[in-house]
């Protein structure tokens, strides 16, 4: 998948400005996160390479530092030592199911990530904050879509597989 493509899918299934994203995706390019295309050659992202793509967008901290952000994000430890770029990777590759995915949360200041599936509640980075720390919460629909969408799914087809899984979430 192209980064003009994966863009319009995040700010889509996100509610984000496009331009804020094509914004951040050019920063991440320019720290040397994601590569850069020259004229009609733009190259087609890997899995961690959309994976470093969903975390500039969903780890916004401001355009000058989108890469150090998605560089921190990335990096994010759960207690048992599993890495976050590791899981949105292994979800944008299909190798682990979105199905069931019911939230994310951002902290980006200190950074931390908790994820809540159907089964699991799992914590990546600083514990959670009280007070003035600011959060960005992301439905699960919204992002496990977006994943299937990378994975080429139609968005019909996406909305349809995210409703399935959540069906099947509930009688379990």
């Amino acid at each position: 998948m192209m980064k003009g493509e994966a863009a319009r899918i995040i700010s889509r299934r996100l509610n984000l400005s496009h331009g804020r994203v094509s914004a951040l995706l050019v920063a991440a390019s320019d720290a040397g996160i994601l590569p850069k295309g020259s004229g009609k050659s733009n190259p087609r992202l890997s899995p961690l390479e959309l994976s470093y793509l969903t975390l500039a967008c969903i780890a916004d901290r401001g355009i000058g530092v989108a890469g150090q952000s998605v560089r921190e994000f990335a990096g994010l430890q759960s207690a048992e030592g599993l890495v976050l770029v590791d899981l949105i990777e292994a979800w944008i590759s299909g190798r682990a199911a979105v199905a069931g995915l019911q939230s994310v949360i951002v902290q980006l200041d200190p950074a931390g990530v908790s994820i809540s599936t159907a089964a699991h509640h799992l914590r990546y980075g600083a514990s959670h904050a009280e007070g003035a720390a600011r959060h960005v919460v992301i439905r699960g629909d919204d992002l496990a879509a977006a994943i299937l969408e990378m994975q080429g799914y139609t968005p019909h087809d996406a909305d349809e597989a995210v409703a399935v899984g959540r069906l099947a979430a509930a009688l379990a």
